[in-house]
């Protein structure tokens, strides 16, 4: 099973540039559409199209603090050298509100008003942005350094990596005990943290150099692969509970 547009809507973000989606996308705060005691308002029945928009929109505007949080995990992990339990319980304790459930709405429910509104030209706007936000806001010049090799040995890398991670929590005891979603970004972090310690590479480094290198790896059999299989092993995270 692949990773939908709509999945990636709501697990956010690229092992830095993993090619998978890792961190979650939430809300930066509840400012729109509140009910009077300053609670998001629940969402009953059929939502509008202006509901779909709100969420959307707070979804985006989330992003850049979710990604402040990231950088600020990896260099917790780096600087204390914090092992997987130890680095979720930083994420556990720091990671904003998760707007679905702000809004009463569970993932299924998202992804059916997706469905429906997925044709509207200002749903579509934002859906682009959000996807599209994940790349570096600003050129990094150290990307265009590093080659396709570089950018493949990486995500090789990333992949190994990431499959150690998820061996391990599907052998934890307590994993029934975890929340995908905080796993998912605690996940980022720790691979985020091997990549930049074996490599010296941050995340808008990998993330810069595929871009720069895009036209490339776009034909490349290598790295084709690698993305699909590190979109695999995520996929075994998304499922509930970390099913084995």
């Amino acid at each position: 099973m692949q990773l939908t547009w709509k999945q990636i809507l709501l697990i956010a973000g690229g092992t830095a540039a993993a090619g998978a989606c890792l961190y979650y996308l939430l809300r930066e705060d509840g400012s729109e559409a509140k009910e009077a005691d300053g609670e998001p308002k629940k969402i009953s029945g059929e939502a509008t199209k202006e509901q779909v928009i709100t969420i959307l929109r707070g979804i985006l505007k989330s992003q850049e603090k979710t990604k402040a949080l990231m950088k600020e995990f990896i260099k917790d992990i780096l600087n204390e050298d914090l092992t997987f339990e130890q680095a979720y319980e930083r994420v556990l304790q720091k990671h904003p509100d998760d707007p679905l459930e702000q809004y009463g709405l569970t993932m299924p429910d998202f992804d059916n008003l997706l469905d429906k509104y997925q044709h509207d030209p200002q749903i579509k706007d934002l859906i682009v942005r959000i996807m599209s936000s994940s790349a570096p806001s600003e050129p990094n010049p150290r990307g265009q350094t590093i080659d396709k090799a570089k950018v493949i040995q990486v995500h090789e890398y990333m992949k190994q990596e990431l499959q150690k991670l998820v061996d391990y929590i599907q052998k934890s005891s307590t994993r029934s005990e975890l929340d995908v979603k905080n796993v998912t970004l605690t996940a980022q972090a720790f691979v985020g943290a091997k990549v930049q310690k074996k490599f010296g590479l941050t995340s808008e480094d990998v993330e810069s150099a595929v871009i720069y290198n895009h036209k490339e790896l776009a034909v490349d059999p290598d790295f084709v692969r690698v993305n699909i299989a590190i979109q695999t092993i995520m996929n075994q995270l998304i499922v509930p509970q970390f099913a084995m």
